[in-house]
């Protein structure tokens, strides 16, 4: 560089790159990239042809369908990785560093409150358990069905509150540098104590798989980057921890801390909630005050019998055998009971899924049922090669 009257005019240098140049270093990274994540994924790939071919014996159909979707999986691994990468974790980095010298620690505990949040709210898995109280019934499992049918908002809350309280947590302990050992040692004891005490209680045992099993959705492709890059800047910025290796910690009790609040969560709720019980008892008319604890009318209560009860829970809902099979013909003669029953179901769809012999006699006069060809059996490798 030449110098001016003060010294460099500019401090840095400029380095011109042909545009042959730049697109064969992008090409040269973009294919250590992809090749990354080919190997991520070629042993379970290879593995599932192996156990197919060898195994169950049936060959390998749509290949070119297969080889796209491996391609695309592979695409979007390797584009969700670099966004991460670039993106992601060095805002959150940024974040981090700039906030122990702009803000006290009540904004710092607040901010990682409202990041989890976010964060929680933001991943992908979180939706699925919205969907996941499809095969719930009410009978069985009343709670179950009340958080992941009735409340679920409240569900997914609990989660994204508990998921706040270990980010504020671990923001305060890199902020102070304390351990997260102690926090992490007396957590995890309760939440086991916990569990096995719900064991004893039927509607409380229902809920230990979905609270376990929100944990485990918290600490997904969203919240671990996140948490670990906000980790690693306020650890830099205040000079405590150990860098990178202080933010796995918090990890742990992002899964731990949700557990805890859906454990909590369910026990609020079951004090309004009846017991499991016995199909035909949930809903006869002397259970009817107790089950419409859960059901907002009796058109919803009889709304969940045919839909997802069977012939004989339907029958204990009316007080006598004439009621029961007016209620079935209705179905098919009466427009407006039938929206209210089965809302957006096609009434063949519901006799040919859920319908008894006997139900289906009845309707037989008012509708026309299509007779259902018998299907071929299937080989395990066919239904794999169907669901996969």
């Amino acid at each position: 560089e030449h110098m001016g009257d003060g010294g460099m005019m500019d401090g840095r240098h400029h380095l011109r790159i042909s545009l042959r140049d730049a697109l064969m270093m992008i090409g040269t990274y973009a294919r250590r990239s992809v090749a990354e994540q080919v190997r991520s994924v070629a042993f379970i790939i290879l593995y599932l042809f192996v156990f197919q071919t060898l195994i169950l014996k049936s060959p390998v159909e749509n290949a070119l369908a297969l080889a796209s979707g491996i391609a695309l999986v592979v695409a979007g691994l390797t584009l969700f990785l670099e966004g991460v990468l670039r993106g992601l974790m060095p805002l959150g980095e940024r974040v981090g560093i700039a906030l122990p010298s702009r803000c006290g620690i009540a904004v710092i505990v607040l901010f990682g409150i409202l990041v989890g949040n976010g964060a929680t709210l933001a991943e992908p898995a979180i939706a699925v358990l919205r969907s996941a109280g499809a095969r719930v019934t009410a009978w069985e499992a009343p709670l179950l069905y009340v958080l992941l049918e009735k409340n679920t908002d409240y569900l997914v809350v609990a989660i994204a509150l508990g998921v706040g309280a270990a980010v504020a947590t671990g923001v305060t302990r890199f902020y102070y540098g304390f351990s997260i050992k102690l926090i992490l040692f007396t957590v995890i004891p309760v939440l086991i104590a916990v569990t096995v005490a719900y064991h004893f209680e039927p509607n409380l045992a229902t809920i230990v798989g979905l609270a376990w099993d929100s944990g485990a959705v918290t600490t997904g492709p969203v919240t671990v980057p996140l948490v670990l890059a906000l980790g690693i800047g306020v650890s830099r910025a205040t000079g405590k921890g150990t860098g990178a290796s202080n933010g796995f910690g918090v990890i742990m009790l992002a899964s731990a801390l949700p557990v805890l609040a859906v454990l909590a969560l369910g026990a609020i709720v079951n004090r309004t909630v009846p017991a499991p019980t016995a199909e035909t008892t949930f809903f006869s008319p002397r259970y009817r005050d107790r089950a419409l604890g859960i059901f907002a009318s009796e058109d919803e209560l009889l709304r969940h019998a045919f839909l997802r009860g069977s012939a004989a829970g339907r029958q204990a809902f009316f007080a006598d055998e004439h009621e029961y099979r007016a209620a079935v013909v209705s179905l098919f003669t009466d427009p407006g009971f039938r929206e209210r029953i089965l809302g957006d179901m096609d009434p063949i769809a519901w006799l040919q899924g859920r319908a008894s012999e006997e139900e289906m006699r009845l309707a037989g006069p008012h509708v026309r049922i299509p007779r259902a060809r018998p299907l071929p059996p299937e080989s395990v490798g066919e239904v794999l090669r169907q669901e996969s």
